[in-house]
């Protein structure tokens, strides 16, 4: 990985929440980072009583394994979520 892309993440702060996580496009909502970190497809997290922080070498780490493995970061591609009346529930799409 070049040192050109990691530089682009100079600016982010050490540590960083799910909203953070949403606005680099690794995910669509929080909902579905909730989804990933409960599944363990999620950068390492530190958590604090009920916040739940990403370091920010973690989520470096992460961007640049899926990069290499060839798996690009469409990470829930195969899944979608959808919210009916407050009511979560998972879809299973075929490739």
């Amino acid at each position: 990985m070049s040192d050109n892309f990691i530089s682009r993440f100079d600016s982010l702060p050490e540590f960083l929440n799910s909203h953070d996580l949403v606005k680099l496009g690794l995910w669509p909502s929080d909902d579905a980072v909730y989804l990933a970190r409960l599944r363990g497809l999620s950068p390492d997290f530190i958590k604090f009583g009920k916040k739940i922080l990403y370091p920010k070498a973690s989520v470096i780490e992460f961007i640049q394994r899926h990069l290499k493995s060839g798996e690009g970061l469409g990470l829930l591609n195969d899944t979608t979520k959808s919210r009916v009346n407050n009511h979560v529930t998972t879809k299973t799409i075929p490739a």
